[in-house]
């Protein structure tokens, strides 16, 4: 149980007060679904429980809008409040039906979960259960090298019979495998086959079993991102004109409006005197808070939806000189903002919003970067090892002259850098070199899977040389299915990614730079118009540095490392690129229609 239902439920718990009428009561219990109830019970909360606090909130919300709906609609007076107050009366409604349906968000999310550690943790099963076949093992095993909640719900099993509750750890995975959703019917398959694999009576049973249980859960896994992808084609387009066609077409408004004030307020002096009758504060509010919140939001939502959406931990270490130049781009924005400066140069105000800092990001994570790539590399080094110490083993080999043989035959790869360690830690310390693998495999970043492998081959080298061999060969088979698979699942994203990445880079800072130039147009026949164009112009400027941003966010945890640091490091390279874009268009254009008209 994490934080946010720890939150939640303790919420309901304080907050049950009210219980509603039995009319409503009953209408309320419809909105409570069968598998929201198995969870409340689940975590002993009662469902009227949560239907109390469901009305309680709707009640205490609905005053609380009514007592400062009223007086303030009196003391403005204005028609224009009605429509507002109309809407700010939907937020009661809303808030008391999120509260009925957070159990099936917690429900839904804990199932997306599942079905993305499904392929780690029945490979991981499958590793063990080949060297040794039991499931209790099985089951050990994999929660100290897979975290997550399929493991964790695998280890409550095993805690079960430690405590009497169940007779045996089979019986927990059987209760498990039942109350899986549709979504996991693949892992509900693995975990039957996982059970059936113990009771083969051979080798080769067992490892036919297992490669099945495998192949079910990689095909599950194929067959949900292709159902996720063929899903992106309405929302990335909705994604596309919420955050680039919309704001286009309000920031083309702008001159209609100083125009329209033009016609109605124009002297017989001459057309020097174009004073807007509005400021455009409302829009301005649209650009930069609205849009970009409803687009992040609903950006956020999709990545929801991703089957495979696994946030990375991540940490940002800034020093004395990265603090110094974040204050100073901050204290000369403050400057440039109250002493009016900002409107008469929005493209200086601009370029010090979007060069140093996303720069000093991109130089600090750098080699943040560069080591997650590095990382990958060394997997499938790793992987590629494995196969040809298998290989040597089934021959006769020992485990120590295959790991000489693979230190030779790939020198200076990251595992013959490894190999050399573990032999000469072997060699001075007169240790096991199976006991020094198994040690040294846990210091290494690399996949947890691929450390779990090279424990098992190590352990069971001990034992029995040439079938250490074969099982090396399965589990780098298995591995490299696990491989292709991501690598096939990034391929069906390559395009959806490939096309906001341009929008970020390319596409959007053209659209905005050609619409902000049309202010140039109104700027001929007016001085005084310059101040509200500029000021357009560097509002279009940071709405641009905002979308860079959740494009950036939605790209890098759509197909990526899925962390924030990668997150910044990418803004960081596309952000001085996407605005020297914007600014060079737009001038260039405005050039171009002072020319010609």
């Amino acid at each position: 149980m994490n934080s946010l239902e720890n939150t939640y439920l303790t919420f309901i718990k304080s907050v049950h007060k009210v219980q509603p009428p039995r009319y409503l009561k009953k209408y309320f219990g419809r909105l409570v679904l069968n598998q929201s109830k198995r969870w409340l019970e689940l975590r002993g909360i009662d469902e009227n429980d949560v239907i109390s606090a469901s009305w309680t909130i709707l009640i205490v919300s609905s005053a609380l809008i009514l007592s400062i709906s009223v007086p303030l609609f009196f003391l403005i007076g204005s028609m224009r409040m009605i429509p507002i107050l109309l809407a700010s009366f939907l937020f009661p409604v809303v808030l008391a039906s999120l509260i009925l349906n957070v159990p099936n968000w917690f429900i839904t999310r804990e199932e997306r979960m599942l079905f993305r550690d499904s392929p780690a943790v029945i490979g991981c099963m499958s590793m063990s259960i080949q060297f040794d076949p039991s499931i209790e093992h099985a089951i050990i095993f994999t929660s100290k090298h897979i975290e997550g909640p399929l493991s964790e719900k695998l280890f409550s099993a095993l805690w079960g019979v430690v405590t009497r509750s169940r007779t045996n750890a089979v019986s927990g995975l059987l209760q498990i495998a039942s109350s899986l959703s549709n979504m996991n019917d693949g892992l509900r398959q693995a975990l039957h086959l996982i059970i059936s694999s113990t009771c083969e009576k051979t080798k080769d049973g067992i490892s036919r079993v297992l490669d099945k249980a495998n192949s079910i859960v990689i095909s599950g896994i194929k067959e949900g991102v292709e159902k996720y992808v063929v899903s992106l084609t309405v929302p990335t387009l909705v994604l596309f004109a919420l955050g680039v066609l919309l704001p286009v077409m309000i920031l083309s408004f702008f001159p209609l409006l100083i125009f329209q004030s033009y016609f109605s307020m124009a002297s017989s002096d001459g057309i020097n005197g174009i004073t807007p009758s509005m400021e455009p504060t409302s829009a301005y509010v649209l650009l930069l808070i609205i849009l970009p919140a409803m687009t992040f939001l609903f950006a956020n939502s999709i990545l929801s939806r991703n089957p495979m959406n696994d946030q990375q931990k991540s940490r940002i270490e800034l020093g004395r000189y990265e603090l110094s130049v974040l204050a100073f781009v901050v204290a000369t924005t403050f400057v440039f903002l109250l002493s009016g400066l900002a409107e008469d140069q929005p493209y200086v105000v601009l370029l010090m919003l979007s060069i140093p800092v996303p720069i000093l990001f991109a130089l600090k994570l750098r080699s943040d970067h560069l080591s997650r790539n590095r990382n990958r590399e060394n997997e499938k080094e790793f992987i590629t090892a494995l196969y040809q110490m298998g290989n040597r083993m089934i021959a006769g080999g020992s485990f120590e002259i295959s790991l000489k043989e693979c230190t030779e035959s790939r020198f200076g790869s990251p595992f013959a850098d490894f190999a050399k360690r573990v032999i000469h830690k072997s060699r001075m310390m007169r240790k096991n070199i199976e006991h020094v693998v198994v040690e040294e495999i846990v210091i290494l970043s690399i996949s947890p899977l691929i450390k779990g492998a090279m424990q098992i081959v190590a352990r069971c080298a001990n034992r029995d040389t040439q079938g250490a061999g074969r099982l090396a060969v399965n589990l780098a088979q298995h591995l490299s299915d696990l491989k292709s698979c991501e690598l096939k699942i990034e391929e069906r994203l390559r395009g959806v990614v490939d096309m906001m990445r341009s929008t970020c880079i390319f596409f959007a800072p053209v659209v905005l730079g050609m619409t902000c130039s049309i202010f140039s147009v109104v700027n001929v026949y007016g001085s005084i118009a310059t101040p509200v164009l500029n000021s357009n112009i560097l509002v279009a400027g940071i709405y641009l540095i905002e979308l860079t941003f959740i494009i950036t966010y939605f790209t890098v945890f759509l197909l990526g490392d899925r962390s924030w640091n990668e997150v910044l490091f990418q803004f960081g390279r596309r952000m001085p690129l996407s605005m020297v874009v914007f600014i060079g268009t737009s001038l260039l254009t405005q050039m171009w229609l002072i020319r010609f008209l």
